[in-house]
Order: structure tokens, then sequence, then C-alpha cells
């Protein structure tokens, strides 16, 4: 195989019914030169069946036996894209889409700025309607980062980012993470580098699909976890676990009513006519 441009990675468990729809929006991309390695989590429905027939010139499948977890899932593609050496990669949840410009516009801006690690783009959230209700988008302008203390660090969203491979060699998924795996990632990889955000929305999120009260749980525990990892001051470690229970106990309250939503809702912002227009106009929208 002649080496891409871009990997895109799929970990997957039990979508047998949204998979194939989100990389309908991967091979819709602009940009054509990628390869899509997708790590099948164990799944116990026909996911494996679905994406046993895809391209073998545009897929690798990696196949797990039992669950492994998310950390285990991304671990594996990211150590086949080094083993491909291929020099960017980008990310894809089997229930996500992306929008037509964003390996395009990712590449690009990576290309002419060959001393950012990692760009992250805006992300429209849509519920299982498919009706768009928040945008996470943290700046509303361009904007570049760099940190050389962890509790200077400025969280963006990782499942809209490309990396760039090169810059993070050495630094590794925890496979012990099920959750909040991509959030310790963040922290490790993009220390002491620069990276950026675009307030462009490439990336489409059906949390709703994905939300619950007990996976949000466990995300806030790992999450923890990491924190309590990093090179920062005690004090620092009991704000951080303080404010996280803090955060968990509104969300199992509101949980213990059913309007978990009113939590969804104040996460992003209000989408603004010209971001419902291009969602409306997305023609692989899901």
């Amino acid at each position: 195989m002649q080496t891409k441009k871009i990997a895109v990675v799929v970990p997957v468990y039990n979508r047998e019914s949204t998979i194939l729809k989100s990389l309908k929006s991967l091979e819709n991309q602009t940009f054509k030169d990628w390869f899509c390695i997708i790590v099948n989590d164990g799944s116990t429905d026909n996911t494996k069946e679905v994406i046993s027939t895809l391209d073998v010139n545009k897929y690798l499948v990696v196949n797990f036996s039992k669950n492994m977890g998310r950390g285990s899932a991304r671990q594996a593609a990211i150590d086949m894209v080094r083993s491909l050496k291929i020099p960017y990669m980008c990310m894809l949840d089997a229930d996500d889409f992306y929008f037509p410009d964003k390996l395009e516009f990712q590449f690009n801006y990576m290309e002419q700025h060959p001393d950012v690690t990692l760009l992250s783009s805006a992300m429209a959230l849509s519920d299982k309607n498919n009706n768009l209700y928040s945008v996470i988008r943290p700046f509303e302008n361009e904007t570049a980062f760099y940190f050389n203390s962890f509790i200077n660090f400025i969280q963006l969203p990782h499942a809209s980012s490309i990396i760039r491979i090169q810059d993070i060699e050495g630094v590794n998924y925890d496979k012990t993470f099920r959750f909040s795996e991509d959030l310790d990632f963040l922290r490790r990889i993009l220390i002491k580098k620069k990276y950026a955000f675009t307030p462009r929305i490439h990336y489409g999120y059906k949390r709703d699909n994905s939300f619950s009260f007990y996976k949000y749980f466990k995300s806030i525990s790992f999450n923890i976890k990491s924190f309590n990892r990093l090179e920062v001051s005690i004090l620092q470690k009991i704000k951080y676990a303080t404010t996280s229970v803090l955060k968990t106990s509104v969300v199992f309250i509101l949980s213990i009513f059913g309007v978990e939503k009113l939590y969804l809702s104040k996460v992003g912002q209000k989408p603004s006519l010209q971001d419902c227009k291009k969602y409306e106009n997305f023609e692989g929208k899901f």
C-alpha cells in the first residue's frame, strides 16, 4: 500500500446500525488521500459481519476477540498508524460523522503550520432525531495554545482533531482506561507543544446516542485518576477532584428526574443561523 497522508481511526463496539453511515461521511470527503483503521473492540452484535466486506484498499479491520476497552482499541489503532508511517491521524467514532471538508481543511492547515502538533475543530451536537441543538466551539476565532504546566492545559475536542504523528513519539493511550482515555492522552501529548483550534464545524457528534449517567460517572472517575498522576500540587488535585464530584452530583440529580438533557444543553453554545444552515445543507447528514 502506498503511504497515505491521513489515517482515520475508528474504534467500534456494537454499532452495527451506524458504522456504515459514519464511514459514508468519510468516503464523501473532498480529500481522498486517507486510509481507515477500524478496531472492532469485541462487538457482540453484527458489527464484525457488517465491516467484513469493506474495501481492503481503503480499510484495515482489527478484530478483538473480547471487549478490551477504548484505551486498548485506540492504542491498537495508533500502533498501526505508526507502523504504516502515516504522518497524520484523525478520529471518527462509529456513530458520528465528518462534514465534507474536514480532512482537506485540516491537512492543508497542518502542512502550512509545521510547528503545530494538533488542530481541533468545532463540533455540532445533534440528538437522536438529528436535530442540531448545540455547538462545541470554545473559541470564536482561530486560536493557538502552548502550556508547560498541566494546570495551564486548555482542553479542546479530541474527536474532531488531527494529530501530527512524528510529534508524539513515545506517548501512548493508557490501555487501562475505558473512559476519558482521550483527555488523558491529550494532556500528555500536548505539554510543551503548540496546538490550535479552528471555529469551523468539521465534526458531527451524536452525543445523545452515547450519553448516560453511568458513562458520565465513569468518565469523571477516570479523569480524576488521570489528573492525580500529573505533576501538580496536592492542593490542585484536591481542587480538581472536588469540582468533578460536584459536577457529577448535579448530573446525578438531573438523571433521577430524567432531565439530564438540561446538562447536555449547557455544553457548548446555541447554534447560529450560519451553523444551522451548514448542518441542514450537509447532504450526508443522518
